[in-house]
């Protein structure tokens, strides 16, 4: 993979509409876009990527809210009176086990995207062939 510097005078591509104001998604985008010209199908990727770090921290706030809620009551009445267990309970599993599923969704976006390492202090395989510094805006295609 060719690394090439690019006018950083450019902005990097726009934000694409959706993501939650000053969330994950938007800080995502930004330290990607600020330092790779991607392609647009490349874009495309970063945006879902971007999509899926929203909604995982939804869904984590979401889980946390409903472990509050839930708090010390496991068990509560059913209809009959009788004692069962707090559907909320399981609610809060399931935002937790999408999470997750989000979570490798996420790891795989990114690993498509094939973005060199800019920091030239860690060993890989992309570090400095390209001779430019570590703050310079690189290319992320071939």
């Amino acid at each position: 993979m060719q690394l090439t510097p690019v006018d950083s005078a450019s902005g990097g591509a726009p934000l694409p509409a959706g993501l939650t104001e000053d969330g994950s998604g938007q800080s995502l985008w930004r330290s990607i876009v600020d330092d790779y010209t991607l392609r647009p199908d490349e874009l495309r990727l970063l945006a879902d990527a971007c999509e899926l770090a929203d909604r995982i921290d939804y869904r984590k706030q979401r889980a946390d809210e409903l472990h509050r809620e839930v708090g010390e009551n496991l068990l509560i009445r059913g209809s009959t009176r009788q004692l069962v267990r707090n559907p909320l309970i399981d609610e809060a599993r399931q935002e937790l086990a999408e999470q997750r599923k989000d979570r490798i969704a996420l790891n795989d976006l990114l690993a498509r995207l094939k973005l060199p390492d800019l920091d030239p202090d860690r060993d890989g395989d992309d570090q400095g062939r390209d001779g430019a510094s570590s703050g310079a805006k690189r290319s992320a295609s071939a």
